[in-house]
């Protein structure tokens, strides 16, 4: 972005296309706000769930009141508020703006009407288009942090609906589908090693950024590995079924304090039904999707599970450093799916942006050498900076193009209202199993398998010496005819192919079992050179090498 300078320098052709520039940007922003809402009832935009939540109509006023009050006020001089009552509503946080309704009671906020916020986002918006055709020269960046406020509110909107929809019985849907997609396996955690060493963290200077991503500075990072994919609810079913909520040696104490003082046995919005596990989603609720990543769980719990697994959760230094150069784009709001998917199947690290915040160990604190900016704008982060945990790279309601790898999200860490969720990490070094049932396919497998709609497991697990003997006795039983007929067709046959193999040929057999039939073609073409049966069972290649 130009410095306020060069904008002043600038030609008029140029300054004219950043107005229009930045008039377009504006409209999208305001009109995507309110397409979130369009879902809604008049009654589903008053309502509040809880003291963190606000209602989606005062998000609606708030994020306007934010360009009236930053922007209109100090530099139009023809903007005449809409309703000077509106500046003790809809101020959120600023103690150097006076005072404000308490978050807690803004649910009781009955009036305004709907009606009259949207007129009053029509009047600033009638007005910033004013302020804009002028050009933005002196308040760009506040026009950024302004739109930047309001993508956040985007988010915000639709994970306070959530907890809303989530209190009802009826467990309304606010986008509803036709049908849960059904993500493929993503198969196990793969570590990524990173040398560490000295690097540099923070915002480079190139775009927008909240003033909590700067200073950019140097720290120093050991030798660290990330897992490649975020945890999965299949992977968190393992570890409920393993006692995760109910062993004190696993959780910090104050979130060891949590699950017993609220009595947590699983992630917000999951229960368990007569068919398995469900979780309230903005479609409604829905059985819980086991190749998905896990979401709503707060940092007690991430730790908690990462101690399980024998790993621990990464700090916001390596994952920065690890997400540099990563494209920004995955499950994200404008992806239209409002909900963690499966990761893609891919090398190295995956699901970086979109989908679920992730969890660090980093504690929500200033860079070296940070200094809020001056008056009450600059108590837009900085004030927040204790008590608080960092999480990092988006979620699948995060608009696209807001997120970047210096972004440092944040919340306290009981909270389990936001799409949050966890990425492992482990210090540097050999790889070690992990003596935790983390690590078990067997129970990964069976927990997710039982878990779903549709009951499965797989038939890997049939096929251990026991049950390869069996099915060897089947193929003898006067009902099960494929055998003896393939027996036939290859003793008939095998010479003609046997001719058609060229000298020194391998011989791959996939699904080779005790390898009899096999043994028909081999015997009909020695000059294959060798021959390499593949099974799923161990013990039925090892009785087929030794005959």
């Amino acid at each position: 972005m130009a410095s306020h300078d060069e904008q002043g320098l600038a030609p008029a052709p140029f300054r004219a296309a950043r107005a229009r520039e930045a008039v377009t940007r504006y409209r999208r922003v305001r009109q995507g706000t309110l397409a979130l809402t369009r879902h809604l009832s008049a009654e589903d935009q008053l309502a509040q769930s809880m003291p963190d939540a606000s209602p989606a109509k005062w998000h609606l006023a708030h994020t306007t009141w934010f360009f009236e009050t930053f922007l209109l006020g100090p530099r139009l001089s023809s903007y005449a508020p809409f309703d000077p009552a509106f500046a003790y509503l809809f101020n959120s946080y600023y103690e150097a703006l006076g005072p404000r309704q308490p978050r807690p009671e803004r649910g009781l906020l009955t009036r305004p009407s709907l009606d009259r916020v949207l007129a009053y986002r029509a009047h600033v918006d009638d007005a910033m288009a004013v302020l804009l055709d002028g050009g933005c020269e002196g308040f760009a960046e506040l026009l950024d942090l302004g739109l930047a406020h309001e993508e956040q509110h985007q988010e915000l909107i639709l994970m306070d609906i959530l907890h809303l929809f989530a209190q009802s019985p009826l467990k309304p849907a606010y986008a509803p589908a036709p049908a849960l997609p059904v993500g493929r396996d993503p198969g196990k955690v793969v570590q990524v090693a990173f040398d560490g060493g000295l690097v540099e963290i923070g915002h480079n200077g190139d775009g927008f950024a909240f003033d909590n991503e700067s200073p950019r500075h140097k720290t120093f990072l050991e030798p660290y590995r990330l897992a490649d994919r975020l945890v999965t609810n299949g992977e968190w079913l393992s570890f409920m079924a393993d006692g995760g909520y109910s062993r004190p040696e696993l959780w910090l104490a104050e979130g060891w304090a949590r699950v017993q003082a609220e009595g947590w046995t699983a992630p917000l919005y999951w229960e368990e039904g007569p068919g398995g596990w469900l979780a309230m989603t903005l479609q409604g609720r829905r059985a819980v999707a086991p190749h998905a990543p896990v979401t709503h769980i707060s940092f007690y719990e991430a730790d908690a599970y990462a101690t399980w697994a024998g790993a621990r959760l990464p700090t916001e230094a390596e994952w920065e450093h690890a997400a540099v150069g990563l494209p920004t784009t995955g499950n994200l709001l404008d992806e239209g799916q409002l909900g963690p998917a499966a990761a893609a199947p891919g090398p190295g690290l995956r699901q970086m942006f979109g989908d679920v915040w992730e969890w660090t160990r980093s504690a929500y604190a200033p860079y070296p050498g940070f200094h809020p900016a001056a008056g009450a704008v600059g108590e837009y982060n900085g004030k927040f900076m204790i008590g608080q945990m960092v999480l990092r790279g988006g979620c699948c309601v995060t608009p696209d193009g807001h997120v970047r790898a210096s972004y440092r999200n944040f919340f306290y860490p009981h909270q389990r209202w936001m799409f949050s969720g966890l990425r492992l990490a482990w210090d540097a070094g050999p790889e070690r199993a992990s003596a935790s049932p983390a690590n078990d396919s067997f129970r990964d497998d069976v927990l997710a398998g039982l878990s779903r709609p549709q009951k499965e497991l797989s038939a890997k697990y049939f096929y251990d010496a026991e049950g390869s003997r069996l099915f060897e006795e089947i193929t003898e039983l006067p009902e099960y005819y494929p055998t003896r007929t393939e027996l036939a067709l290859l003793k008939d046959q095998a010479p003609e192919m046997a001719a058609a193999i060229p000298t020194d040929a391998a011989l791959v057999e996939f699904g080779s079992g005790a390898s009899t039939k096999t043994r028909l073609l081999l015997d009909a073409a020695p000059q294959l050179g060798v021959y390499v049966p593949i099974d799923i069972s161990q013990s039925a290649l090892d009785a087929a090498a030794a005959s």
